[in-house]
């Protein structure tokens, strides 16, 4: 969870190496009132085309074989990119990274009433 100056909102920023659970927590947080922060120009675009520079993992293709219609971890609210300064990035992340490992991440605003 990500604090910001104004008190009214609260942003929560996720990333796993794991696309279905990617998807399945990214729609929890919209059901249950949160707004997606756009990545813009980071956006991921097509996740094959991510899969295709990485290996894709078992869990995924076990995953697609099981659900060949599944939602993707793509669109406007999922970031090719690190949403942290390189700086502050998690253990996970800069593993990823150093294995060439797809990483799915999005930020999520939830406004406090």
């Amino acid at each position: 969870v990500l604090a910001a100056n104004d008190t009214s909102e609260t942003y929560f920023m996720f990333q796993t190496k794991c696309e279905d659970v990617a998807v399945y927590l990214k729609n929890e947080c919209l059901s249950n009132g949160m707004e997606g922060i756009t990545a813009g120009y980071k956006a991921v675009e097509n996740i094959d085309n991510i899969y295709s520079q990485k290996s894709v993992p078992k869990r995924v293709k076990e995953w697609l074989r099981i659900e060949p219609l599944a939602e993707r971890a793509e669109g406007n609210l999922f970031w090719s990119q690190p949403i942290l300064p390189l700086d502050c990035l998690p253990e996970t992340e800069v593993q990823c990274l150093s294995e060439n490992k797809a990483v799915h991440r999005c930020l999520l605003k939830y406004k406090n009433t």
